[in-house]
């Protein structure tokens, strides 16, 4: 996507928070991140990225896919979190059981990119 696509645009931050750094994904320059669907993920959104309560830096969202868990492939399981999808699937139950049945729910799978300082 162009970066004309995001100018000239009011955003609105909002925070993405995460418990852990799954597979070492926030050290990257772009990374995913698998959600409950929700109006608060938007293409072209800014979002401050915090890990465990502490502000790291800002994100832009850049593409999103809506799914549901039983779309999840294992290759989708390992870049995002690292483990295989059984074990992703364990982990979905674990945060978003309490929400109701996880293969019943909407999933969003965002791709989110740093957003760099520029040049002085």
């Amino acid at each position: 996507m162009s970066k004309d696509l995001f100018q000239n645009k009011i955003q609105i931050e909002d925070e993405i928070s995460f418990v852990q750094n799954w597979n070492n994904k926030l050290s990257c320059d772009a990374f995913s991140t698998f959600r409950p669907d929700s109006n608060k993920y938007q293409i072209g959104k800014i979002y401050t990225i915090t890990l465990k309560g502490k502000k790291l830096f800002k994100a832009q969202c850049i593409d999103l896919r809506t799914l549901t868990l039983d779309k999840v492939n294992e290759f989708t399981a390992r870049i995002d979190t690292g483990y295989s999808l059984p074990e992703f699937i364990t982990l979905m139950k674990r945060f978003y059981g309490s929400k109701g049945d996880v293969y019943q729910m909407k999933f969003v799978l965002l791709c989110l990119a740093k957003i760099k300082d520029k040049e002085k």
